[in-house]
């Protein structure tokens, strides 16, 4: 079993290509020709902004984790996080469709958005403990961990 250390680039690895993947594929699904061409600038500076957040929150995270900066780990379980709900979110979304198509006798297209959304909700909820766990580590290292049991603080 790998230490933590390396589950964090494990993990900021498949940050940057989910990253990656859906910056290009935000680009691939816009259509240039039908749309303003300012609408399609100010959507194409959203994507490069969205994408330097991303790089930004990846750049804290391999930093603190080599670093040994608990501080600098959490954008990361923040935007995990975020990630996590909205991927929770939209797995209950598409069970519920795929239960209507099932019960009218549709086409299972909703399936494909089912499966994909339940293996995102899983890597976000393994990537966030695996990097809280690491953040733990870290900050007891460091010393800057005080456990809440000091009967001057109750």
């Amino acid at each position: 079993m790998p230490e933590i250390g390396a589950k964090v680039h494990v993990v900021a690895g498949v940050f940057f290509s989910i990253s990656i993947s859906a910056s290009v594929l935000a680009c691939a699904l816009w259509n240039f020709q039908t749309h303003d061409p300012n609408d399609s600038l100010i959507y194409g500076a959203a994507v490069f902004s969205g994408l330097l957040l991303n790089i930004g929150i990846l750049s804290c995270l391999i930093y603190g984790a080599t670093r040994h900066i608990p501080g600098l780990m959490t954008p990361y379980v923040v935007c995990g996080s975020l990630h996590l709900a909205i991927s929770a979110f939209l797995v209950g979304y598409f069970a519920v469709c795929t239960i209507y198509g099932i019960m009218l006798g549709n086409d299972l297209v909703e399936v494909y958005g089912f499966l994909i959304f339940s293996l995102l909700t899983y890597f976000w909820s393994w990537s966030v403990d695996v990097v809280r766990t690491e953040r733990d580590k870290v900050s007891k290292l460091a010393g800057k961990h005080v456990p809440f049991i000091n009967d001057d603080y109750i």
